[in-house]
């Protein structure tokens, strides 16, 4: 999002968000403050909040399911906090970063989830993968959220994932992801798999066809199915706010994390938010951590 090369301290943005991803592993909160302040006073809140989310998404999802919907709260009622505004380094702000941070770093954390590696289909097997699609059965779901414009090849495709979730298989689930990408990186094929155009608010009007969106509107169908569908939604509209200043491949992870959760069974009863003394405490006293900061640079 934004272009300064290095921190006030001299650390890159990468390394910068490298270290709060190590500190959160490992639920040391000092650290993870530390390393958010670095960033905040950077002028780069608004990778953090990515960072923060892509985090979240990628390594709390079962264990805490609810993360998703903790954080879309947090940023409506406090839009500083993406970096959108000029309030973003008030007080508040501040001690939203530290709870923000002690969330994170105090929840129960799952097996991080990877992004599927891209596939190539050869020529010689593209008429078996397509009579595959071909041959599943419409779900449910999928004609729930489908538009009169939506490519018969997409209601099978998602059918196939909407199956997959049934079953509680998430890597049969990633695999249909893996076809999606294929389809929408072919010269043949992403036309075929132009969807109807989901005018969604606040979303740039080149992704209205994008499979993506439709892909969404599954999740939403099977999320409600389940009684999550507040969850999914608030992961989906992250990513509808953040196509504006991120790649699409980067908030993928709101996806994987979506599909984690309907291929599990989670309890939605557990808390959110662990550790909570000692996160006020961070909260109280994440003033003290600008100014040794600020102090630093002027040694």
């Amino acid at each position: 999002m934004t272009t300064k090369i290095t921190s006030l301290s001299g650390y890159s943005k990468t390394l910068a968000i490298n270290q709060l991803s190590k500190s959160l592993n490992k639920g040391d909160y000092d650290s993870s403050c530390y390393w958010s302040v670095e960033m905040h006073i950077s002028g780069w809140i608004g990778d953090w909040w990515l960072a923060i989310l892509n985090y979240s998404a990628l390594n709390i999802h079962t264990k805490n399911p609810k993360i998703g919907k903790f954080l879309y709260k947090i940023s409506n009622e406090y839009p500083g906090i993406r970096g959108i505004n000029s309030t973003n380094n008030s007080t508040e702000i501040r001690q939203t970063i530290a709870l923000v941070v002690g969330v994170c770093n105090f929840s129960p954390k799952d097996i991080a989830l990877a992004f599927p590696k891209p596939i190539t289909i050869p020529v010689r097997d593209e008429v078996k993968v397509l009579n595959k699609i071909e041959t599943t059965p419409l779900h449910r779901c999928v004609l729930n959220a489908s538009l009169r414009n939506d490519p018969q090849i997409m209601l099978k495709l998602l059918s196939q994932l909407a199956h997959s979730i049934d079953r509680f298989d998430y890597h049969a689930a990633l695999r249909v992801i893996n076809v999606g990408t294929f389809f929408s990186k072919h010269s043949f094929y992403k036309r075929k798999i132009v969807c109807a155009q989901r005018t969604w608010n606040g979303l740039e009007k080149k992704h209205w066809n994008s499979w993506l969106l439709f892909l969404w509107d599954v999740l939403m169908e099977l999320g409600k199915k389940r009684n999550i569908g507040d969850i999914v939604g608030s992961w989906r509209a992250m990513f509808i706010i953040n196509c504006e200043y991120t790649k699409i491949r980067v908030l993928q992870s709101y996806i994987l994390s979506c599909i984690s959760l309907l291929s599990h069974k989670i309890n939605v009863n557990n808390p959110c938010i662990f550790n909570e003394k000692t996160i006020h405490k961070g909260c109280s006293a994440i003033d003290l951590m600008y100014t040794d900061i600020i102090k630093q640079l002027k040694k």
